[in-house]
């Protein structure tokens, strides 16, 4: 039997200010976002200037939550069998 974990409130919830349509087309002329996904990268100019709030793990955000994951992992190891 294995033990599994979910992280369900690990997923963040962000908001931007409102885009003007050439601040759009400015991110995507110059850092060509179309390997990201949800088609920008936080840490990017998009990110710095457009995101209002952020609630939750900013580092979910750019991929992995390496801080809650190293948590759960020591509760992980912590827990009886």
């Amino acid at each position: 039997e294995s033990d599994t974990r979910s992280l369900p409130d690990a997923l963040p919830i962000f908001w931007f200010h409102p885009l003007e349509v050439p601040e759009i087309e400015y991110y995507i002329d110059t850092f060509k976002p179309y390997d990201k996904a949800g088609a920008y990268a936080i840490q990017e100019w998009i990110g710095v200037t457009g995101i209002r709030a952020i609630e939750g793990d900013f580092y979910n955000v750019m991929g992995l939550p390496v801080s809650r994951v190293m948590q759960e992992l020591k509760n992980f190891r912590q827990s009886p069998k």
